[in-house]
C-alpha cells in the first residue's frame, strides 16, 4: 500500500580493450591496454502504486544502459587518441585523364584537400597528391607536386602530417575528449575513470499512472476488508508445502504421486463428459496413450503463469519433480518449478489463472508432468528477468512444452530471447492469441506473433461449440491467419481453481492448453522437436471454412493418435 516510493539505481560499467597498433610507415608497432570505468545512478520520489515494480525495473535498465554507453564513449575517446599520430595511408589504383584514382579505403570519406606524399623507395623525386573528392570506394585525387609520369599503380602514399585536419575521426576525438593529465602521448597502458552521471528520469509512459492520495485512500479501503483473508490464505494455503515440510517432502511426493495417480486420471475420465472433448474428437481415445501405457517416459509441460496450486488432486500427482534440485538461499530446493517473483522454490498460485490452464493440460493428457514455473504477482506485474528467466529453465530442465497461455501487447526482448532459446533447443511453446477480440495484423500480442517468426510457436485462438471465434463473456478471441496456427475449444472450459475448486474458463488461454495436452499425448521420447509437434497437430486438424480467415488453413484442433 505505499504510495511514496523511493526509486534508486546505481551502476558501474568497465570496459576493457586489448588495441594492437601495427604501422611500418610510421614505424610504429605495440599494443595497448585500455580500461574506462563509468558510474551512472537514478535517483527519484515519486507517487506509485502497482507500477512501482515496473518502474524500478525501467529505472536499473536505464542507468545501466547509460552507464554502459558512458564507459563506450570513454573507451572510443582513448582509441581516438592513441590513433590520432598516425597518418593515413593510400594506394594508387589507376591514372585516368590526368586524375590519380586512390584507394583510401572504402567509405573512408577523406576530406578534400588531404595530400599524400610517396613514401621511401617509391620514387626518385618528391611526389605529392591531393584530394579532390572522395566516393565509396576510394578517392579521387590530382599531382600537386612533382610529374604525373612519376606516377604508378601500386604505389603506397601516406599522408603528408597536418593536413587532414577536418576528418570525421579527428571532430568526434575533439567532441568526446576527456583530460588524461600526466598520460604519455603512447602509453603502454591508459585508465580512465568517468565522473559520476546522474541519469534523466526515464520516460515511464505505458506503465501504470501514478495515483493521487485520495485514489490511494480509496484502493486501500477496499482492499483492507479481505486483507486478513489473504495473509490468512498465504500461510494456509498458498505456502502448504512450507507448513507441511516433513509431509510433502521430495521422496514422500514421489510415494503418493505414484499411489494417488488416478486423481489426473479422474479428472481427465470427468473432462471426457464435457462437450470439448467429443468436438476434438478426445472421447474416442484412450485416457493415456498406448504408447504412453507401455513406457515409464512422461512428456513435460512448462506451465509460466501465475503458479499452480500443486496441492489440487487434479495436479499434485502429476507435478514435475526435479532429479537434481539445488538449494535456494532459504536452503529449499527447486523440487517442482520456481517462483520467479519471490525468488524462491514455491511457485503457489495467488492468480488462480496458472492453475486453470495446468489443469486443462492434465484434462487432455493425465499422463504428463507439470512443471510450474511463476512469472506473475497477484496484480498479474511481472518482469524481464522473471521471463527469461522461467523460459530458461524450462528448457534447461527438460521440458517439451511450454505453455504461455497469457499475452501482452508490450514487446519484450525477453519474451522473444525465451522463445529463440526455447527453438534452438527444439522446444515448442504453445501461445495464446489474446482475448480482446484483435486482429493481430494490426494489434500485435506476444508471444502469439512470434509465431511468424519462430517455426517453434504454436498460436492458439479459442472458439466455441459450433466452431466460431469465441464472443461471449467478455472474452473475444483474437486473430489473425499470418499468426494463429490452429484453433481450439475455449468456452466455459470445466478448470481446477485454488483450494480444490473448481471453475469454468472462457478463454484462448485455456485452448492453448488443450493445444499444449494434445501436443504431450503425442509425445514418445525427449527428443522430440517443435516442429514435428506442430506439423502433426495441423495435419490431424479439421479444416473449417468459416474459421480460413482468421485462422491459418482455418485449422481446428482434432487429436488423432
Amino acid at each position: 500500500y505505499a504510495w511514496l516510493a523511493v526509486k534508486y539505481a546505481s551502476y558501474r560499467s568497465r570496459v576493457h580493450l586489448r588495441m594492437d597498433i601495427d604501422a611500418p610507415l610510421e614505424g610504429l608497432s605495440e599494443y595497448r591496454n585500455i580500461q574506462v570505468s563509468g558510474q551512472g545512478f537514478y535517483f527519484d520520489i515519486a507517487g506509485a502504486y502497482a507500477g512501482y515494480s515496473a518502474g524500478i525495473a525501467l529505472a536499473r535498465s536505464d542507468a545501466m544502459g547509460q552507464a554502459l554507453g558512458h564507459a563506450i564513449d570513454g573507451s572510443q575517446d582513448a582509441v581516438i587518441r592513441a590513433l590520432e599520430n598516425l597518418r593515413l595511408t593510400a594506394r594508387v589504383d589507376g591514372v585516368n585523364d590526368g586524375y590519380v584514382l586512390l584507394g583510401t579505403g572504402f567509405e573512408s570519406e577523406i576530406p578534400p584537400g588531404t595530400r599524400y606524399e610517396v613514401t621511401e623507395g617509391e620514387a626518385s623525386a618528391p611526389l605529392e597528391i591531393e584530394v579532390i573528392k572522395s566516393f565509396s570506394a576510394g578517392s579521387l585525387g590530382r599531382v600537386v607536386r612533382g610529374e604525373l609520369s612519376q606516377v604508378r599503380t601500386g604505389m603506397i602514399l601516406r599522408e603528408v602530417r597536418g593536413t587532414n585536419i577536418s576528418s570525421p575521426i579527428f571532430k568526434t576525438a575533439a567532441q568526446t575528449r576527456i583530460s588524461l593529465e600526466g598520460a604519455p602521448e603512447f602509453a603502454a597502458s591508459e585508465s580512465l575513470e568517468l565522473p559520476p552521471q546522474n541519469i534523466p528520469k526515464p520516460d515511464f509512459q505505458g506503465l501504470e499512472p501514478k495515483l493521487r492520495f485520495w485514489e490511494v485512500i480509496k484502493r486501500v479501503a477496499a482492499e483492507l476488508p479481505t486483507l486478513g483473508y489473504r495473509v490468512w490464505r498465504y500461510f494456509q494455503y498458498d505456502r502448504a508445502y512450507q507448513k507441511n515440510a516433513d509431509r510433502w517432502g521430495v521422496e514422500e511426493l514421489e510415494t503418493e504421486g505414484r499411489s494417488d495417480s488416478d486423481g489426473a486420471l479422474r479428472w481427465a475420465e470427468t473432462a471426457r463428459s464435457e462437450s470439448f472433448s467429443a468436438q476434438m474428437g478426445l472421447t474416442a481415445l484412450p485416457l493415456v496413450p498406448a504408447h504412453a501405457q507401455a513406457s515409464e517416459f512422461s512428456p513435460v509441460v512448462a506451465v509460466i503463469d501465475s503458479g499452480v496450486d500443486y496441492n489440487h488432486p487434479s495436479i499434485h500427482s502429476q507435478l514435475w519433480l526435479n532429479p537434481a534440485p539445488v538449494s535456494d538461499s532459504r536452503g529449499l530446493q527447486d523440487r517442482y518449478g520456481w517462483d520467479f517473483i519471490a525468488g524462491d522454490s514455491r511457485a503457489a498460485d495467488d492468480g488462480h489463472h496458472g492453475t486453470a490452464v495446468a489443469s486443462t493440460v492434465l484434462a487432455v493428457a493425465p499422463h504428463a508432468r507439470v512443471m510450474p514455473l511463476k512469472i506473475f504477482n497477484p496484480w498479474g506485474v511481472t518482469s524481464s528477468a522473471a521471463i527469461l528467466g522461467a523460459f530458461k529453465y524450462a528448457v534447461d530442465h527438460g521440458a517439451q512444452v511450454i505453455l504461455c497461455a497469457w499475452s501482452t501487447r508490450r514487446a519484450t526482448q525477453a519474451v522473444e530471447r525465451g522463445v529463440e532459446y526455447a527453438r534452438d533447443h527444439g522446444v515448442l511453446v504453445v501461445a495464446a492469441a489474446g482475448d480482446r477480440g484483435d486482429d493481430l495484423s494490426q494489434v500485435a500480442s506476444y508471444p502469439a506473433v512470434l509465431s511468424r517468426e519462430f517455426e517453434n510457436v504454436l498460436t492458439v485462438a479459442s472458439v466455441d461449440g459450433a466452431d466460431q471465434l469465441v464472443r461471449e463473456s467478455g472474452r473475444y478471441s483474437n486473430f489473425g491467419k499470418e499468426f494463429v496456427g490452429i484453433a481450439a475449444p475455449g468456452l466455459g472450459v470445466r478448470v481446477a481453481a485454488p483450494r480444490l475448486s473448481e471453475e469454468h474458463e472462457t478463454s484462448s488461454g485455456v485452448a492453448a492448453a488443450i493445444v499444449a495436452g494434445a501436443a504431450a499425448r503425442l509425445i514418445r521420447s525427449e527428443s522430440v522437436r517443435a516442429v514435428e509437434l506442430v506439423t502433426a497437430i495441423q495435419s490431424s486438424a479439421v479444416v473449417v471454412p468459416d474459421l480460413e480467415s482468421h485462422v491459418s488453413g482455418g485449422l481446428r484442433l482434432r487429436i488423432a493418435e
